[in-house]
């Protein structure tokens, strides 16, 4: 037994447990959903897979390589189909806070250049280039109009921009053949139980790669301004890895909520740190905690509405907000449309018992949890 390690997971979930204690507490019975991963690539299609697949990478075995891919036309609206169904007694549609990311490689611009260059393509120029227009916004803007879609901040990309392009320029077969795939990063063929290592996108190792990750954040918050026409008031960091500085960023940028499991995982210069909900940092930023699950296609005996009930019981019984975690990679069927119609269909039942029970429940997104926790 390795007692160091023991002991560190044991500090830890003391840690945990005692900043659970000190979690707002809320007078009405409040929901949210954080969704995030939206605009981001993972797996390009279906095609694609099935070709890694061939070549011999374990797609199957993981479900961010074997669902997840960008959100189309039709994935919006079998989502929103769903939540029109529902209300809450203020006449509120239950809605997706959804965590955008804004940008995701020009693959062309990259190879083009020896991989000695990183470029980048907003977003609406990836929609139109996978599906040839750009529906999937204009819906979002429906979705956001009907209040049934609130897009917040995830950061620019969901990858280690430096990482990904040393990789490139090292020869890592594995990155070489994910990117003429249009994949940024892949599970190793040898050791695919080791994932994806190119997700902590804001992890630096020295401060001039902290620099270029601050840069890329505030770009990220620009970008966000600039498709939306408003600043996200909230942020979400990709994989939950973070520091001070990166708040100091966002904080000038205009976020004013962070969005956080109970524990982030350490960065440079940070350890790993406890939160609880309605704290505040140096900066005046609140951070709200995710304590409930709503993750079907990651989880791998499903969810059932009875498990999703209790969440939602005990959450409320120590009359604290319910926020959601539920990504992207639940309500897209892209690679297997079967992963979308299995999570929208818990989805509603779900709603339908949960409005059955708490009949004065309120759905609200993200960002209006800063006004509630002042």
């Amino acid at each position: 037994m390795n007692i160091k390690r023991t002991y560190t997971g044991i500090r830890r979930r003391i840690c945990s447990s005692i900043a659970d204690k000190f979690d707002f507490k809320a007078d009405k019975r409040i929901i949210v959903f954080e969704s995030d991963d939206w605009g981001s690539i993972r797996m390009s299609n279906q095609r694609d897979w099935e070709e890694l697949l061939r070549l011999g990478y374990a797609v199957d075995k993981r479900p961010y390589e074997r669902f997840d891919t960008l959100e189309s036309p039709e994935d919006l609206e079998a989502l929103f189909e769903v939540l029109r169904k529902h209300r809450d007694a203020r006449g509120n549609h239950p809605v997706i806070t959804a965590n955008m990311l804004m940008a995701n490689p020009d693959f062309a611009k990259i190879k083009e250049a020896g991989y000695r260059k990183y470029y980048f393509e907003p977003i609406a120029d990836t929609f139109t280039r996978y599906y040839g227009n750009s529906k999937s916004l204009d819906m979002m803007r429906q979705g956001m109009e009907e209040g049934l879609f609130m897009p917040q901040s995830h950061g620019r990309e969901h990858f280690n921009v430096a990482q990904w392009m040393k990789g490139l320029r090292g020869g890592d077969q594995d990155l070489l053949t994910a990117f003429e795939y249009g994949i940024c990063g892949i599970a190793p063929k040898a050791h695919p139980e080791k994932g994806n290592q190119m997700m902590n996108a804001l992890l630096a190792d020295n401060d001039e790669s902290q620099e270029e990750i601050d840069c890329i954040v505030a770009e990220g918050l620009r970008k966000f301004e600039e498709l939306w026409g408003f600043k996200s008031r909230t942020f979400v960091a990709p994989c939950y890895l973070w520091n001070e500085q990166i708040e100091k960023v966002l904080s000038d940028g205009g976020v004013e909520l962070i969005q956080t499991a109970r524990t982030s995982k350490p960065a440079y210069k940070s350890p790993r740190r406890n939160f609880y909900s309605g704290q505040r940092n140096k900066y005046g930023q609140f951070y709200s905690v995710r304590n409930c699950r709503f993750e079907p296609a990651t989880n791998e005996g499903g969810e059932s509405v009875v498990k999703l009930m209790s969440q939602i019981d005990e959450t409320f019984k120590q009359r604290k907000i319910a926020v959601f975690s539920t990504h992207r990679i639940n309500y897209v069927g892209g690679i297997d449309e079967k992963n979308r119609t299995r999570t929208l269909r818990v989805l509603d039942d779900f709603l339908t018992r949960l409005l059955q029970k708490y009949p004065n429940v309120e759905f609200m997104s993200s960002d209006k949890l800063i006004d509630i926790f002042k």
